[in-house]
């Protein structure tokens, strides 16, 4: 499991990079290629499950999920670690402690919410 971890995080890394290359190869100003390069990542972010759940994603938007790095890799990632597991979720008080009350759930299911199906 571990040396899948790093493989994934390995893939995501060099496309990551590779892909910045590509666009510092086309553009011909840092600033523009700064802001391209910023606004592709957000965009692959947004709809790649990061920000929203991945099942909520609008229909005509379905190729940018399937096409970006970020939803395969984080996918994967998070039900590496996750799957099988039970997470312990306590709320937060109004001065910003935590409260007595634990509320014990299987990981699976938060994954579950997040669209992912281990």
């Amino acid at each position: 499991p571990f040396l899948w971890w790093c493989f994934n995080l390995t893939t995501f890394s060099c496309f990551t990079t590779a892909m910045c290359l590509c666009i510092g190869m086309v553009v011909p100003t840092f600033g523009s290629g700064a802001l391209m390069g910023g606004m592709l990542i957000l965009w692959l972010s947004v709809f790649g499950g990061l920000f929203i759940q991945s099942d909520s994603i609008p229909t005509f938007f379905l190729a940018f999920r399937y096409s970006s790095p970020f939803y395969f890799a984080y996918e994967s990632m998070l039900t590496e670690d996750l799957s099988g597991l039970e997470c312990t979720f306590r709320a937060r008080q109004a001065d910003g402690s935590y409260g007595s009350h634990a509320a014990p759930v299987k990981c699976d299911q938060y994954l579950y919410q997040f669209g992912m199906y281990p």
